[in-house]
């Protein structure tokens, strides 16, 4: 099982953050809900429900069948447990728990190419074509 290459989950994450970016926005000129508007420092400036969507998103999205996010999906790479199977929904939401924590991401670039968020939920990325999955 190959390990993503961090350009494809770079990639994989802008296009994720765009897609919630809009969600976030068009719940905010829908739902009218002055503590869904409060930005907190320390999600980066990000607003409680981008980080409430953001969890949600992950979650759902890497917990399924797929085990990939939109963005994932389009990189052809998808999240496993270290021996290869599916992720549990649980291990899913506590990996999207964990990408709320600043910087975190930054372990990426150590040996294993695993993020906090990866830690946390007993993860990794891997290259789908590299497994004949495509």
């Amino acid at each position: 099982m190959a390990k993503a290459p961090i350009e494809s989950r770079l990639c994989a994450f802008i296009i994720d953050a765009n897609i919630l970016s809009f969600l976030t926005e068009a719940i905010k000129k829908i739902v009218e809900v002055p503590l869904l508007h409060t930005e907190y420092s320390v999600f980066g400036g990000v607003t409680l429900l981008g980080a409430i969507l953001a969890v949600l998103y992950f979650g759902l999205m890497e917990g399924s069948l797929k085990g990939a996010t939109i963005g994932k999906q389009v990189m052809k790479i998808r999240v496993t447990t270290l021996d290869g199977q599916r992720l549990s929904y649980r291990a899913a939401f506590l990996r999207g728990i964990g990408r709320l924590v600043p910087l975190g991401w930054l372990l990426v670039f150590a040996q294993d190419n695993r993020a906090l968020h990866d830690y946390i939920g007993g993860s990794h990325v891997v290259d789908v074509v590299s497994e004949g999955q495509e």
